[in-house]
């Protein structure tokens, strides 16, 4: 099973639905998320049609602004889907897959500081109500540190700080990726360009301790400025043990180094290996 995301810049144009379709075919997904797609409220039922085919099911957030930011399409042969929480920033639902069942939220955040608030707001509140494996996809319009930016121009740490902080109150962390590393680019010539990793894929710690195996990877972003992320599950054999995980964000967690300490001193009777 495969799901995908991607900040398309439009979908208005036959060149860019053309490219869509021969994504969705070539990567053989199965849900997918667009951003941005730029389609009119009165349109969105015909383009759907046209690069979903009428064996998809389709939710989008036009009640919430009409600029259509979020679309998420599954194929219904495939994934069951239940929305749980509409916002003009995101769509969060339940996905039943048959081997998994797991929250999935589509972000696109807004371009200012101040608009993203309701943003964080909302993540924390769904937080709260959830106690599945969770798995978020999208752009968030923020980088989390500056290891995630290439450029001459100053970086938003107020923003960071604010994306950071958010991510701590859920504990949320960025899936490990393959493919690229900056996920967008403003196509600028020398000094004017900037990259960044603006598009994500994170989850809560439930997630991350779910037995199936998942890879992430950050494709060559085609007829957008953004890369597409791909996310591809492996059905469960029933054979294999669970791995150990260990994530970096944990050690900036404010108790980490507390624990490690009381778990040293703890005594244990045992054998040995």
């Amino acid at each position: 099973m495969k799901l995908a995301f991607w900040n398309i810049r439009g979908v208005n144009r036959p060149s860019k639905q053309q490219e869509l379709r021969h994504f969705l075919l070539k990567h053989k997904v199965n849900m997918m998320g667009l951003v941005e797609t730029r389609v009119k409220t009165q349109n969105a039922g015909i383009i759907g049609a046209k690069l979903f085919g009428h064996n998809w099911g389709l939710v989008n957030n036009y009640q919430y602004n009409p600029n259509g930011r979020i679309w998420l399409a599954w194929n219904k042969a495939s994934i069951n889907f239940e929305v749980l929480y509409l916002s003009a920033q995101l769509v969060t639902g339940v996905v039943n897959t048959g081997f998994c069942t797991f929250w999935f939220t589509v972000v696109y955040g807004f371009n200012t500081r101040m608009g993203r608030q309701e943003l964080w707001a909302e993540l924390a509140s769904l937080s709260a109500a959830c106690s599945m494996p969770w798995l978020l996809m999208g752009d968030f319009i923020i980088v989390l540190h500056d290891g995630e930016k290439k450029s001459t121009a100053m970086s938003d740490h107020g923003s960071m700080r604010d994306f950071g902080d958010c991510s701590k109150t859920f504990s949320s962390w960025t899936c490990p990726t393959r493919g690229m590393h900056y996920t967008w680019s403003n196509k600028q010539f020398k000094e004017a360009r900037t990259w960044c990793k603006l598009d994500r894929v994170m989850g809560n710690c439930v997630w991350f301790h779910a037995s199936w195996d998942v890879q992430v990877e950050f494709l060559e972003p085609g007829v957008s400025d953004h890369s597409p992320g791909l996310v591809s599950f492996t059905t469960p054999s029933g054979n294999k043990g669970n791995s150990f995980k260990y994530l970096n964000g944990w050690s900036q967690h404010e108790s980490f180094q507390q624990t490690i300490r009381d778990c040293w001193q703890k005594k244990f009777r045992g054998t040995k290996m």
